[in-house]
């Protein structure tokens, strides 16, 4: 296949060649010309406009010359032998339906094996021509092949998995010829054969293990010699493949339906999904920043999850609980080998938050809503926790994405419990005050990402202890909660918390004012104005002292 392309490269260079020789032999007759048109009195002005026309009709003839010449050489090099192809198949099906089955089998393989006869005879002349000739004679030695079980009404080989056997040694060969050859074409051509006969078994542990099996040679080509558009091809007909299996496989003539029954072929999808999560560890010295693998992680994980999708809404709607695990501990661990062995963050951050995602799916499917709302907004924790082992801020910016979406379905949603209200409040106060700790490691430069968390923390708070306290007592708990700020800002050093506290103590004399005046006892009125009066009173003198302070010292 390489000396064929060099034979082909230097016969156009030798054309080139000659076309700027014949160029240049036109210029020195031109110029000959103009030396006998000068000794006759012929314009300078003239000579020239007749030699740029000579130029130019003499590149147009070339290049339309050459035009044919492609047409002639390449296109119907091609046509002649897909019309060989088609004849040659129209042959071979007329005497199977005349009769004789076993003889239009042998002239089938005597007409391939003289087609590769014929492109080793002409290989050092016409390499293009040898290339078609080979391409047509691998096509009808599958078809051919194929055709003793498949692509037949009455075929003379009846049981299927008989069938098969003569078909491997077929895809073996096209295999081993795109690794000997180091060609991109025979390797996609193995790749067709390979969906082809995925398709036409019609088994599921045959369709499925074909597609699998595709997928990894798939990813064994670009790992090796950078095929890219091996990989992307597999990628995406391998899921294809799954779709197809999961309709019922309508393409053999089945009825389009959704299948009653698994029958084990998501351990198929698990194992196919795993082979392309593989080339992030493959591809250990690939820079961060290209996009193609990127591209194929993310298209990797969609279509995984459609097809997970299809699968879980017709055979495990009821008994999700423990895939949605597997799924989970799965692409943690990829997440962490990723960490390891490849330092390649995105991946690693998608992978640990495709994990989470499944534990959230597992979560809900064991307690249902609400309840599952509390050990979901406890996983944020774990999530800012696998993050800052993995040194992953991406993790972090869509944790926060996350947790906010899940706060609000809650708010809006769900009717309010104590423990959930008070565990959203926890976790968002607990993960503002981990950035704020660990900011370095996550490589966090600005406070955004945890002013995010706690202005989420401020109101949850007021909400939690809104629902959970008394009427009565609604402003007393948050002036307490005030005060509680204002201890953990002098404790620890930091104006936000004193932000919150000055943000809660607005908040609770105005719920005095507008609420608690009309409708509270009167001895309740009493005791919130006093604690209000209080420490606001005291939160006043330690500003004025330490305003006081701040301006002595500068």
């Amino acid at each position: 296949m390489v000396m064929a392309k060099a034979s082909h490269k230097s016969k156009l260079e030798l054309q080139d060649l000659y076309e700027k020789i014949q160029l240049m032999d036109l210029r020195i007759k031109k110029l000959e010309e103009n030396v006998s048109l000068s000794k006759t009195g012929t314009s300078a002005g003239d000579q020239s406009r007749e030699e740029e026309d000579a130029y130019w009709n003499l590149n147009f003839k070339l290049n339309e010359s050459l035009i044919e010449s492609r047409i002639g050489e390449q296109g119907l090099s091609w046509l002649g032998n897909i019309v060989l192809f088609f004849g040659i198949i129209f042959v071979t099906q007329y005497l199977k339906n005349a009769g004789y089955p076993a003889f239009s089998v042998i002239l089938g393989y005597g007409l391939v094996m003289g087609i590769f006869i014929v492109s080793k005879l002409v290989a050092r002349s016409y390499s293009h021509l040898a290339f078609r000739f080979r391409m047509t004679a691998f096509v009808l030695l599958y078809y051919m092949t194929m055709s003793l079980h498949f692509f037949s009404a009455d075929p003379l080989i009846e049981n299927k998995w008989m069938g098969l056997i003569p078909v491997l040694p077929v895809l073996g060969l096209m295999t081993g010829i795109a690794f000997r050859e180091r060609s991109q074409v025979y390797a996609g051509l193995a790749l067709i054969f390979l969906f082809i006969t995925a398709v036409s078994s019609d088994a599921t542990h045959l369709t499925l293990a074909f597609a699998t099996l595709a997928s990894a040679l798939g990813l064994y080509f670009y790992c090796r010699y950078e095929w890219k558009g091996s990989i992307i091809f597999t990628l995406i007909f391998s899921y294809i493949i799954f779709l197809i299996w999961f309709f019922g496989n309508p393409i053999m003539g089945n009825t389009w339906a959704a299948r009653e029954h698994a029958e084990y072929g998501y351990l198929y999808l698990f194992v196919n999904g795993l082979v392309y999560s593989l080339l992030p560890l493959l591809n250990r010295k690939r820079p961060e920043s290209e996009g193609s693998i990127t591209g194929m992680i993310i298209l990797n994980g969609l279509m995984f999850s459609l097809v997970l999708g299809l699968f879980t809404l017709e055979f495990f709607m009821d008994d999700f609980i423990g895939l949605f695990w597997v799924i989970t501990f799965m692409c943690l661990a990829i997440s962490i080998l990723i960490k390891n062995y490849s330092g390649w963050k995105f991946a690693s951050a998608f992978y640990a938050l495709y994990g989470f995602l499944a534990m959230s799916i597992a979560i809900y499917g064991m307690y249902q809503l609400p309840k599952s709302y509390f050990l979901l907004s406890l996983q944020s924790l774990l999530v800012v926790s696998m993050a800052l082992w993995l040194r992953n801020r991406i993790i972090v910016y869509m944790n926060a994405m996350l947790f906010t979406i899940l706060l609000v379905a809650y708010l809006v949603s769900a009717s309010h419990t104590d423990g959930i209200n008070y565990s959203f409040a926890f976790v968002a106060l607990i993960t503002a005050r981990i950035l704020n700790w660990r900011k370095e490691r996550l490589e966090i430069k600005t406070d955004g990402l945890r002013n995010i968390y706690l202005i989420l923390g401020f109101f949850v708070v007021l909400y939690a202890l809104y629902h959970s306290v008394p009427p009565n007592y609604i402003t007393l708990s948050w002036t307490l909660a005030a005060l509680l700020y204002f201890l953990f800002s002098i404790i620890l050093k930091n104006v936000k918390y004193r932000y919150m506290a000055l943000g809660t103590m607005v908040a609770a004399a105005g719920y005095f004012f507008i609420v608690d005046l009309a409708n509270i006892d009167l001895i309740f009125r009493i005791l919130a104005l006093l604690v209000l009066a209080i420490i606001s009173i005291g939160v006043s003198t330690y500003y004025t002292r330490n305003v006081k302070k701040s301006v002595n010292n500068e």
